[in-house]
């Protein structure tokens, strides 16, 4: 999956251009430009217009226009995410519901393959972590005096 993080339009202009059109055809509904240009660049499916303040992202275009359940399983299929959220913060059922789309709820629902716990998420105790990060910065410590000795130094004997 791809994901640039880009906001500002500055990037170099066929990069851009290329962006431009996979959205230009998510938000006209040109379904077929949309899954070709999806066929040469499929790690893009999640990615929104560069610098648009809505941050909608093909499935979201798709939401808004009630595209046909066919279109929307295609693209649940390229891997989109439906957990993505626009600048303002909705999901593309949050925008079907908006607009009426109720064939598109169900489809749109994100799907929780695992559910987490408060703290199933945590991998360390808090003593443990503390302890890792202390070697860490032992070891980058270590790194940053190796990378600035002069060449053919001696390192000091640990």
């Amino acid at each position: 999956m791809e994901w640039d993080a880009l906001t500002d339009r500055e990037p170099s202009a066929w990069y851009r251009e290329e962006r431009d059109r996979l959205s230009d055809m998510a938000r006209d509904a040109n379904r077929s430009g949309l899954f070709e240009e999806l066929r040469k660049h499929p790690t893009r499916v999640n990615l929104p217009r560069i610098g648009i303040r809505t941050g909608y992202a093909p499935l979201h275009q798709a939401a808004w226009h009630g595209a046909a359940f066919p279109v929307v399983s295609r693209l649940i299929a390229h891997g989109v995410w439906r957990t993505q959220r626009t600048r303002d913060g909705q999901r593309a059922v949050d925008i079907a519901r908006k607009q009426g789309h109720t064939h598109l709820l169900e489809l749109l629902e994100p799907v929780v393959v695992r559910p987490l716990g408060q703290f199933d998420g945590c991998l360390m105790r808090n003593e443990d972590f503390e302890k890792f990060m202390e070697g860490l910065v032992e070891y980058l410590q270590g790194v940053e005096a190796n990378r600035m000795r002069p060449e053919g130094q001696a390192t000091d004997a640990r």
